[in-house]
């Protein structure tokens, strides 16, 4: 066997390092070995990342039949997707998303998962919520919308339903209705959960997983494929607080809610400000090898605080309950008071250029799509170990099935998702330089007795030419909140919705903290997974607890998007009882027949 010579301590890396797939094969089926395929090295770089950034496609390929952290982040805060999307790898990409979806699986429905953590405090859970669009400008009318989303959960099953078809992307964005769900079903005779898509309007379900439809693998594949940027953003809540608004003759601090059942509930209203967002936009110009990555415009790395009064603090959710106002003084109306201070009037009238920007936005993508040139479009994919250039050519009509333009399109490697995702057609293709390129730019190339030198412990990132950006955006508009205090005995507290809670928070916050032990996060010097644990403590303890402590529940939520644009989600009904949970919600009805279940897509 070859000697592992500069780094015993990280033979992984080094197989990779040396591109030596026989070897890492080799070692890779040893026991003791498999336990390291996490291990990061002296730069914070794990197996996946080092094989990533350096283009070890088979090296790559070879990890990923062992159990890798898919979601791992390395030092400067991308993960291996962001890395595989960004080489256009369209074998790692599959690979990986299979790898997600079955962790997914089995965070959820395995021995001590979120679903048997939600049956300790909520076997049973039906809850329903009103989602709203609102905009008080004309020309952007089509945003207005309203859709209802259902939960109905018992012990061995969950159903999501939402009365939202698709979306129709031509000039100012318009929800299509419809009637989805996805369900996580218990089989009792297999002792096995899979889970499906239904299309209640259509009538027709298909099964989602374990059975990954091939189909909607490639789908999701090429959503990735085609673009050479990446956009992360992290929510900073180190200076957020919640408060009671202040009420006066003009303005109601509480408010009655009346949900379908019948039950009315008193309801205080509070507001949230302060809340940050980090945004890091990464586009990368060529591919160097194992040369140190030229990083332009080098990030400034966010500032953490350790702070444990910050990190601890409570949030005022304790205004005085008791006072006995008659339900005949409450406000039981879908107006909301507009501001809460002289300083918001301020804030609202030096905001009318942000609902300009918007107006325009939508106006130049409607120009754009009617002044859009037929033109040859390029691109190049990685598959199969091979690099491969396809040109665009189809003479298709438009079609809002997917299903169809993706067996017409996938083959010349087009990226279906374009318009979606906001991408330009033009984006730049990441360059692959030739040795003899990269030799006249003098770069630094790192030898393997350098990058394994137990001395040199600075973050490093290989084989890349990019332009980082960072910007801090800070969320001027007051989020509102009507919440139900304990004196109401509300029929749910969010400690019934605790696990779920935590479960959705993992995926907006940042998915790698499915594998990430608190006690790893505990050692972390990387300030992007510092920050990513910082939002994750925040919403899954420090404001869960704050609102735990007073049994307040949220009634109603108002996010002001644009000065002159809202998103509500609003508590329609809710209850813990099973007679609102029966078993037959959680079957396929026989008149359905099986299909190809798909969110509609209208661009043109």
């Amino acid at each position: 066997m070859k000697s592992l010579s500069y780094c015993e301590s990280y033979p992984i890396h080094s197989c990779i390092y040396r591109n030596d797939l026989k070897l890492l094969k080799e070692i890779l089926k040893k026991k003791d070995i498999q336990k390291l395929i996490n291990k990061k090295d002296n730069h914070g770089n794990s197996p996946i990342q080092l094989a990533l950034m350096l283009n070890r496609h088979n090296c790559l390929m070879a990890l990923l039949e062992y159990d890798c952290n898919i979601f791992d982040v390395n030092h400067f805060g991308w993960k291996p997707l962001d890395e595989a999307s960004m080489l256009n790898d369209v074998d790692a990409i599959e690979k990986i998303y299979r790898k997600i979806w079955k962790i997914y699986h089995e965070k959820v429905t395995s021995k001590g998962g979120y679903f048997e953590e939600m049956n300790k405090t909520a076997p049973n859970l039906f809850l329903k919520l009103k989602l709203k669009i609102k905009t008080t400008i004309p020309i952007l009318s089509r945003l207005n919308t309203t859709a209802f989303l259902t939960v109905h959960k018992n012990k061995h099953s969950m159903k999501t339903t939402i009365t939202i078809g698709g979306i129709d992307l031509r000039g100012v964005p318009k929800i299509i209705k419809g009637n989805m769900s996805v369900l996580v079903h218990y089989n009792k005779k297999t002792d096995e959960y899979r889970l499906y898509a239904m299309n209640n309007a259509k009538k027709i379900y298909q099964e989602l997983f374990p059975n990954i439809p091939e189909s909607h693998l490639k789908y999701t594949v090429n959503t990735h494929l085609g673009s050479n940027k990446i956009i992360s953003v992290i929510p900073d809540f180190n200076r957020t607080v919640i408060k009671p608004r202040k009420g006066n003759l003009l303005k109601n601090i509480y408010k009655k809610f009346t949900l379908e059942n019948g039950k009315s509930y008193r309801a205080v209203a509070y507001k949230l400000k302060y809340l940050d967002v980090r945004i890091y936009n990464r586009k990368d110009e060529a591919i160097i090898g194992e040369n140190e990555s030229i990083i332009k415009n080098i990030i400034d790395e966010p500032k953490t605080t350790n702070d444990s009064n910050k990190q601890n603090r409570k949030f005022i959710i304790d205004n005085d309950d008791s006072k006995s106002t008659k339900d005949s003084e409450l406000d039981n109306s879908d107006i909301e008071p507009d501001y809460d201070s002289e300083s918001d009037i301020e804030e609202s009238c030096n905001s009318k250029q942000e609902d300009e920007k918007l107006i325009n936005l939508f106006d130049n993508n409607t120009k754009g799509k009617k002044k859009e040139k037929e033109e040859d479009i390029m691109y190049t994919v990685n598959k199969d170990g091979e690099t491969r250039t396809f040109k665009y050519e189809t003479t298709m009509e438009s079609t809002t099935d997917w299903e169809e333009a993706y067996r017409e399109k996938y083959s010349k490697g087009v990226d279906l998702m374009y318009g979606v995702l906001g991408y330009d057609k033009n984006n730049e293709t990441v360059i692959r330089l030739s040795p003899q390129e990269i030799e006249r730019l003098n770069l630094h190339k790192v030898t393997e007795e350098e990058y394994f030198n137990p001395s040199n412990t600075k973050p490093l990132h290989l084989g890349r030419i990019m332009n980082v950006n960072e910007e801090t955006k800070s969320f001027k508009r007051k989020i509102r909140l009507w919440i139900a205090k304990d004196s109401s005995n509300f029929p749910i507290s969010l400690r019934d919705m605790k696990s779920l809670l935590d479960f959705l928070v993992v995926n907006a916050v940042n998915p790698s903290l499915f594998c990430e032990p608190e006690e790893d996060i505990s050692n972390e010097t990387s300030p992007m997974k510092l920050l990513i644990y910082s939002a994750y403590k925040f919403l899954t303890e420090t404001l869960y607890e704050s609102f735990e402590e007073k049994n307040a529940f949220p009634l109603k939520i108002i996010v002001p998007l644009y000065p002159s644009v809202t998103f509500e989600v609003t508590t329609i009904d809710c209850s813990i009882d099973s007679k609102y949970v029966p078993d037959s919600e959680f079957d396929i009805p026989d008149d359905y027949d099986s299909g190809v279940v798909y969110f509609e897509h209208i661009e043109k």
